[in-house]
C-alpha cells in the first residue's frame, strides 16, 4: 500500500512538473500554455497523446500490480489450511473463485497434480511464465514510451530547426527574425516535453518490473510449497 501511495505521489509530481517546465517555457506576456503547445507542431500533440497513455498505464498498474491482490496471503493460508486436512475439492473451490495471479498457479498446480508430481510442477511452471509474459508485455508499453517519446522531441527539433533554416534562405526583415524564433521554439518545446514524458514512462517501467519480479518470485516459492501439500497421484 505504501508503494502504491508512493507511486501516486510520482505520478502527480510528473505531472505537476510537466506542466510548470511547459509555463517556465512561455513568456507570460507573449505566449499562453496552450499557445505553446500548439506552437509545438503535430509531433506536440503526439507527445500528449502518449502522456495521457503513460498516465492511463501507470494508474493502471498502480492498482493493479500489488503483492497483496496478486499473492493474496488470506487465500494462501486457507488453501493450506484445506490441503492440510486432505480437502483439495475445497481448495480448488477456492481458487476458482478467487482471480488473481497465485490462484491460477494453485489451480494449475491442484488440476495436474494427478499426473504426478512432475508434471503438476512443471504445469505450474508454465502457467506462472505464461502470466508473467503477458503482465511483462503491458509494462513494456512504459518502456516504449520512455523510447519514442525523447525521439519524437528530437523530430519535432530537427523539424522546427528545418523550418528556421528554410526561413533564413526565403524570407528577409523583420519578418524573417521573429519566424526563425518561432521555429526555434518549436524545436525546444518538443525536445523538452518529449524527454519530461520520456523519464517517467521509463522510471515507472524499470520500478513495476522490477515489483513483477518479486512478485513472481514469491508466488513460484508458494506455489512449490502448495504441491508439496498435494498428496502425489491421488485423484481428486
Amino acid at each position: 500500500m505504501k508503494k502504491a501511495v508512493l507511486s501516486g505521489i510520482f505520478l502527480i509530481f510528473s505531472s505537476i512538473l510537466f506542466a510548470e517546465v511547459l509555463k517556465e517555457l512561455a513568456p507570460q506576456e507573449a505566449m499562453t500554455l496552450w499557445e505553446l503547445i500548439k506552437n509545438g507542431g503535430v509531433v506536440m500533440f503526439v507527445i500528449m497523446a502518449l502522456s495521457i497513455f503513460t498516465i492511463t498505464l501507470l494508474l493502471r498498474f498502480i492498482f493493479t500490480l500489488r503483492t497483496f491482490s496478486m499473492v493474496p496471503p488470506h487465500l494462501v493460508a486457507e488453501v493450506r489450511k484445506h490441503l492440510l486436512n486432505g480437502d483439495r475439492d475445497s481448495a480448488l473451490r477456492l481458487c476458482n473463485t478467487h482471480d488473481s495471479f497465485i490462484s491460477r498457479l494453485i489451480k494449475t498446480a491442484i488440476e495436474n497434480s494427478s499426473s504426478g508430481r512432475k508434471e503438476a510442477e512443471e504445469a505450474t511452471e508454465r502457467a506462472g511464465r505464461t502470466q508473467a509474459t503477458l503482465l511483462s508485455q503491458s509494462i513494456r508499453y512504459l518502456a516504449d514510451i520512455g523510447v519514442i517519446a525523447p525521439m519524437l522531441g528530437l523530430l519535432g527539433t530537427v523539424l522546427g530547426m528545418i523550418r528556421a533554416f528554410l526561413l533564413i534562405t526565403f524570407e528577409s526583415g523583420v519578418v524573417r527574425h521573429i519566424m526563425i524564433a518561432g521555429g526555434i521554439s518549436q524545436a525546444l518545446v518538443t525536445t523538452a516535453a518529449g524527454l519530461i514524458v520520456g523519464i517517467p514512462a521509463m522510471a515507472f517501467y524499470f520500478f513495476f518490473r522490477n515489483k513483477l519480479q518479486r512478485i513472481v518470485s514469491i508466488s513460484e516459492n508458494i506455489s512449490s510449497e502448495i504441491l508439496k501439500l498435494i498428496p502425489e497421484g491421488e485423484e481428486r
